[in-house]
């Protein structure tokens, strides 16, 4: 029997799909129980969040309820269905069971992308009940390219918020974005911040710390002791591999272990930009841009919630969903 997201809305988080199970890193094979508990996620944080308010005071009220859209695109980018195209057709053919009010692919795609600044707020609330304040964090940059290195005289997409740079770990040159990412110690994202390429990890580093204090684990793109100064004003202490040439300082130098816990960033990275298409820019301009990402990120906070409740390791997300 198929059951109707609208009349499931009182049973209690998560219980839904938790095998009574013992044994840690149970797979979640049962993807309609995914569904189902992203679903009752959404709801109680958008009821906590909005505390009755009226999410429109004008306009006509879309038949698709905010927790229904938010819950078709978080498992949609967690299944690496990167195109409200792909997102709809999927849902219309397999799952409109249970979703009977869904809309046309142009007024689904306007709706998600309206509650953009909502998902920002739903993956903040997340990352507030479910992960302690860290006293470690990591961060790191990656490129994001709008087009082949061949086509960049020509491209007209992104423009102005796009320049040349040089990837240092994969060897190459591209015409694109920088995405400048922080994560805690255990692999959720704190902050991510979408950037012109020509903008270095050190300029951009101020917003995305803005507010954390504490240590910060980075790779050699953070090195500077006039950066470090002006960090430790603002609370962050950074911790850096140093160059061979450059006297040591344990204040300063990262340990062995640091180096290793270090690498985890790059695991999420790659998770954003395999699993979740972040290397794939589908849309046309920055305001559709943000909506995009804020709907990977919270996609992304998710699966490490579930993760972490089921008691697996909180980046292993193939364990609870896996890739189409």
């Amino acid at each position: 029997m198929h059951i109707n997201l609208i009349t499931i809305k009182k049973v209690p988080l998560l219980e839904i799909y938790c095998k009574k199970n013992t044994n840690k890193g149970t797979f979640m094979n049962n993807l309609s129980e995914i569904i189902i508990s992203v679903y009752l996620t959404i709801e109680k944080e958008l009821s906590n969040l909005l505390q009755g308010k009226v999410l429109r005071k004008s306009g006509k009220v879309p038949k698709l309820t905010d927790g229904e859209c938010i819950t078709i695109f978080v498992v949609a980018e967690a299944l690496n269905i990167n195109t409200e195209v792909g997102t709809w057709k999927y849902f219309k053919e397999h799952w409109s069971h249970y979703f009977p009010s869904l809309p046309s692919r142009s007024q689904l795609h306007r709706q998600i992308t309206n509650l953009w600044n909502i998902c920002q707020h739903i993956q903040q609330r997340l990352l507030r009940q479910h992960f302690s304040q860290p006293e470690r964090c990591i961060i790191d940059g990656f490129p994001i390219r709008v087009c082949r290195f061949s086509r960049a005289r020509r491209v007209s997409r992104f423009r102005d918020v796009s320049s040349y740079d040089h990837c240092a770990a994969q060897k190459e040159t591209y015409f694109g974005m920088k995405g400048h990412l922080l994560i805690n110690d255990q692999g959720c994202i704190v902050n991510c911040l979408i950037a012109n390429a020509k903008y270095k990890e050190r300029e951009s580093s101020f917003e995305v710390l803005d507010g954390y204090r504490g240590i910060c684990l980075g790779d050699k793109g953070y090195l500077g002791k006039d950066f470090w100064e002006e960090m430790r004003k603002n609370g962050v202490i950074f911790r850096t591999p140093f160059r061979k040439n450059m006297e040591s300082d344990p204040m300063r130098e990262m340990t062995k272990d640091e180096r290793t816990s270090r690498r985890l960033i790059e695991t999420v990275i790659e998770q954003l930009t395999e699993r979740f298409g972040l290397k794939r820019l589908w849309c046309r301009d920055v305001f559709h841009l943000t909506g995009r990402v804020a709907r990977k990120i919270l996609s992304h906070t998710i699966c490490c919630v579930l993760n972490k409740t089921l008691g697996n390791k909180t980046t292993q997300f193939e364990k609870i969903i896996p890739m189409l």
